[in-house]
């Protein structure tokens, strides 16, 4: 027995098999399902690094439905970060891809940097909207 069929439970999934729970054939996903494993964890506002070490900023995502005429039927508007170039494109989020940021999560960098910002959020938390230079 093969490592396919450990997987599979020795069955023939070339055509498919008519179990639900089957791990390989499944039930075909919906198009929400499908887009949605597509995008990824993906977000508008998250920094995200391909396997290739592109790293970019989500500026948009369209989930679509587009007409079938239409391609893609989903895309992806980014801008990279080292290049500052915009694109949009319909790339599948691929395993090996990275979340760099989530959306709204502050990254900072030690030592200046993280100071700094720690000061400021420390007064807005106790003066909200408090004084600016």
């Amino acid at each position: 027995m093969d490592e396919d069929d450990q997987v599979t439970g020795g069955q023939d999934h070339g055509e498919g098999c008519d179990d639900p729970q089957c791990e390989v054939c499944g039930p075909e996903p919906t198009y929400e399902e499908w887009v949605a494993q597509q995008i990824g964890p993906r977000k508008v506002g998250g920094r995200y690094r391909t396997r290739h070490g592109y790293e970019y900023d989500v500026i948009a995502i369209d989930p679509g439905p587009r007409p079938r005429t239409q391609w893609p039927v989903w895309q992806i508007t980014v801008i990279g970060t080292e290049d500052g170039i915009k694109r949009s494109h319909c790339t599948a989020w691929d395993l090996h891809d990275q979340v760099v940021q989530e959306p709204g999560e502050v990254v900072l960098e030690w030592p200046a940097a993280g100071a700094r910002a720690a000061g400021l959020a420390a007064a807005e938390a106790l003066e909200p909207g408090g004084r600016h230079r």
